[in-house]
């Protein structure tokens, strides 16, 4: 038996109602010929996929790999139909997009915001995190694009440079003292920080020891309140608070010599749909617009 998609999309039924009464009853057929779906699976595969027991199935080790490389070829089966029935200027589908806070603040609300006015065909799925985070979400098929800072190079992901940031001390102006800058690590070291693990990693390799660490961030949400109520000096970079540095709120001071660059990733495995195409391009003008602003987040690429 060859791999069809409608036993594929059952398998994946089954293992996400965790149930062949429940999978049956979705899918409209009767149990029985959803089991024969099931066990000619596991005989062309050589490997049991599903384990059974009073709460209903869930998907042994070999199972999981199958759901997750059965979810990615039915996602590519609906993107196959949506850019075969669109023109080639008219994306449609839906995109799932991840980004780290200071791409997402300045760069993809706007054009996600220009995107909807232009293509309403296009539905969205956005996920803010840092870049370990996102990383994983590309991994894990969750999102068909990411945003993030360009670490060692992972071989199921292409990475397309785009820009660099400055690593910075941002702070809020009325609940901390001003600092002087440009500060260096060692400064850095001596300071009541606020960071995310992979900006201390980073912090480390430029030579930082024994970091005082108020507050380690494992999300974003609550990152600006934080700043503000003076819990630390926030070790991140501009464009993530770039409003409230230009207003006056927060003070940003550059720590000498840490850069991080910024990178669009996709995975190696699967093609980008012709929505997913557009966004990337999309992406690589607005940092272009962005790198031109006076005093601009955004610093063009080096070497």
């Amino acid at each position: 038996m060859q791999l069809d998609l409608i036993s594929l999309r059952y398998f994946v039924t089954i293992a996400e109602q965790k149930s062949f009464r429940k999978a049956a009853t979705e899918l409209h057929i009767s149990q029985p010929a959803l089991s024969r779906r099931v066990q000619m699976l596991e005989d062309a595969l050589g490997v049991t996929l599903l384990m059974r027991h009073g709460r209903g199935v869930t998907p042994t080790a070999a199972g999981e790999i199958l759901r997750k490389r059965a979810e990615a070829m039915l996602r590519l089966e609906t993107e196959i139909q949506s850019d075969v029935r669109s023109t080639s200027t008219r994306p449609v589908g839906h995109l799932r997009v991840a980004a780290t806070p200071s791409c997402g603040q300045l760069l993809i609300a706007g054009i996600v915001t220009r995107f909807l006015k232009a293509f309403p065909e296009i539905t969205w799925s956005l996920a803010e995190g840092f870049s370990d985070e996102v990383q994983r979400k590309l991994l894990d098929d969750s999102v068909d694009v990411g945003l993030l800072t360009q670490g060692p190079d992972h071989p199921d992901l292409i990475y397309q440079p785009l820009y660099e940031e400055k690593l910075c001390l941002i702070h809020s102006a009325k609940s901390l003292p001003a600092i002087a800058g440009p500060v260096t690590v060692g400064q850095v070291c001596g300071l009541p920080i606020m960071t995310a693990p992979v900006i201390l990693e980073l912090l480390k390799r430029h030579g930082a020891r024994h970091c005082q660490v108020r507050v380690e961030l494992n999300g974003t949400s609550q990152t600006g309140e934080l700043i503000a109520g003076g819990g630390g000096y926030f070790v991140g970079q501009r464009a993530q608070f770039w409003e409230e540095i230009r207003s006056g709120a927060f003070r940003a001071v550059d720590i000498e010599n840490v850069t991080v660059r910024r990178c669009v990733a996709t995975r190696v495995d699967r093609p980008l749909s012709l929505a997913a195409t557009m966004l990337v391009d999309e992406v690589k003008r607005g940092v272009q617009e962005i790198t031109a602003w006076p005093e601009s987040p955004f610093l063009p690429l080096s070497g």
